[in-house]
């Protein structure tokens, strides 16, 4: 019993030992510095009027905002309108500078009043 005893001790005192020979271990200096930057930026995010608001609150303003652009889309009759518009305009001007022959004028107009 005494050499088990004994052999504990001796155990114990290498263990000792060993622990003052440890050299403590150095953090990074900016460390500290880059965790109160995120804490301030995410005390900026949550000042903004959408940081405060709750992530369904966030998605119905989404949604919102996409209804509208569809009826907004849906009321002006989509492109089909808008592009005769322009295209009809584009070949008035190249008409004008001479940049469009008759035939050609013909046959993108014919097209044009097809849609």
């Amino acid at each position: 019993m005494k050499k088990k005893h004994k052999h504990i001790e001796e155990e114990v005192r290498k263990t000792m030992e060993m622990t003052d020979h440890i050299q403590q271990v150095e953090g990074n200096p900016f460390l500290t510095t880059r965790v109160l930057q995120q804490i301030e930026n995410e005390k900026a995010e949550q000042n903004s009027f959408f940081g405060k608001l709750s992530p369904a609150y966030k998605l119905a303003f989404s949604l919102v905002l996409i209804a509208l652009n569809v009826v907004v889309f849906l009321q002006s009759d989509g492109f089909s309108n808008h592009s005769a518009q322009a295209s009809d305009s584009s070949f008035n001007i190249a008409n004008e500078y001479g940049l469009v022959s008759e035939d050609s004028y013909e046959l993108s107009y014919s097209y044009l009043q097809e849609k």
